[in-house]
């Protein structure tokens, strides 16, 4: 005979289901070896959860447990790298226009 279903165990599913959705977006930017690499930590007395990912990527705060604490981390790490990339394009942007500029005006700054 199998228990009831608590409402922290339903919480520990949703968290499950929750990071095979953000893992889906992040196998396609990670090598296995990566993503077995990453880890994550719990301070019980601070109830703080820390998350180790890719390139010494670090995210820390609260979660429910630690399926919850991994997905917190990993959308982390993708939206740090959305921002980079934003940056990059941004700065690409820019840099082209000043060579545009200095082609237009030979080189100079008017």
């Amino acid at each position: 005979m199998s228990r009831p279903l608590t409402l922290q165990d339903a919480n520990v599913l949703f968290c499950r289901r929750l990071l095979g959705m953000t893992l889906d977006e992040v196998r396609p930017l990670t090598t296995p070896a990566e993503r077995k690499r990453a880890w994550v930590w719990h301070s019980s007395a601070l109830d703080h959860w820390e998350f180790h990912g890719p390139d010494g990527y670090y995210w820390h705060g609260r979660a429910d447990n630690a399926y919850h604490a991994r997905q917190q981390g990993w959308a982390a790490w993708l939206e740090h790298l959305h921002r980079e990339h934003v940056d990059m394009v941004t700065r690409l942007q820019g840099t082209r226009e000043r060579e545009a500029q200095a082609l237009r005006t030979g080189g100079f700054r008017s």
